[in-house]
């Protein structure tokens, strides 16, 4: 039981490392939205609402990011039921973000990639794994210890 609670602090702690990061990253985000063809059509309101969008989702990253440590580092003193239900709400968010990529595809280049959809999608599938891993592991806790 010990070695599997070992696994799933160091992924969590992988996994909110990699949320901060790309929490920040949507910080520079616009700057590169701004550079692509199509964004001169826009109107001002229409870039503020993008802009908006963009920081929103990148507070709440690193949000979740913070969150994803915070319970990586306190996971000891961590309840396994809290535990779940956190890394149940990170799997869900993410298979949705998998979704909705899939139905809006990201047509706007960024960071030198043409479609960043095809990049974006397969890191998404691999942070709901590993929430989804996460969660594996802590419900085998929880049956291992009631038993």
């Amino acid at each position: 039981m010990e070695k599997s609670n070992h696994w799933v602090k160091r992924i969590l702690l992988f996994a909110g490392v990699f949320e901060l990061t790309a929490g920040l990253s949507h910080a520079v985000m616009p700057l590169y939205i701004y550079e692509s063809p199509g964004f001169s059509l826009l109107q001002p309101g229409e870039i503020d609402i993008i802009t908006l969008s963009v920081f929103s989702v990148g507070i709440l990253l690193v949000a979740f990011g913070s969150l994803s440590i915070l319970f990586a580092m306190d996971f000891g003193r961590m309840n396994n039921r809290t535990m779940l239900y956190f890394v149940s709400t990170q799997a869900i968010l993410w298979a949705m973000r998998i979704i909705l990529e899939l139905l809006y595809p990201t047509k706007v280049a960024m960071f030198s990639v043409e479609q960043p959809t095809v990049i974006l999608v397969p890191v998404f599938i691999f942070l709901c794994g590993l929430f989804l891993l996460s969660g594996t592991l802590t419900f085998r806790n929880m049956n291992r210890e009631s038993a």
